[in-house]
């Protein structure tokens, strides 16, 4: 199983002493082997791997979307004690195999105002074990590393994903990136990657097997 980690950096723009969305990092690594002290929760070893969206931002952000798109049904992992939203950590003690739910974040662990996707099509919020597809909106001002999203897939999945973030206020940077699925990582399409409005892209991949 490899961990995989792929980081955007930008560059700033000339006469833009710093971009609001300074880099977006997605780490691939494989779940780990978990089981539920109160059953019957179980992850098996080497089934599935858990992917972080982390963004960095030098101002607030305020708004997300996220497309993940499995080629077939069942690849993404859903804990029945989870959600969309970030689970209750005081659960992990006697429910490990919530810490590895997918979940979308305000970037600091807390639970984000829900719309539908309009932008691709999508009428309302979807996201279950087939397929994610949902805008997400800041409820406080969040600045610094924030985790944006956890997507825990089966380690066989194939397919394409999207995230976009854009820096408050609306209309200012964004950052768009999109890629395909490649054994459950979130892997990214350098030729369709872009950034608007911020700068340069750099792409760093690190393989560990």
């Amino acid at each position: 199983m490899r961990y995989l980690t792929v980081l955007f950096l930008t560059a700033a723009l000339a006469g833009i002493a710093s971009a609001d969305i300074t880099d977006l990092t997605i780490d691939c690594f494989p779940t780990p082997a978990t089981v539920d002290l109160v059953p019957p929760g179980e992850i098996p070893a080497d089934t599935y791997v858990t992917n972080d969206v982390m963004l960095t931002v030098d101002s607030d952000w305020l708004s997300a979307i996220l497309i993940v798109t499995p080629d077939t049904t069942g690849q993404i992992y859903q804990n029945a004690l989870g959600g969309n939203t970030p689970p209750n950590s005081a659960l992990f003690a006697a429910y490990a195999t919530l810490e590895y739910d997918t979940y979308v974040s305000d970037g600091l662990g807390g639970a984000p105002s829900l719309a539908a996707a309009v932008d691709y099509g999508y009428s309302s919020v979807v996201f279950d074990e087939d397929e994610l597809a949902l805008t997400y909106y800041t409820t406080a001002t969040e600045i610094g590393e924030l985790h944006m999203a956890r997507v825990t897939m089966l380690n066989t999945a194939s397919g394409e994903w999207t995230f976009v973030a854009t820096a408050s206020p609306e209309g200012g940077p964004k950052v768009i990136a999109e890629g395909m699925i490649d054994d459950g990582c979130m892997v990214p399409e350098p030729a369709t990657l872009g950034l608007l409005a911020i700068g340069g892209l750099g792409v760093l991949i690190r393989r560990k097997r």
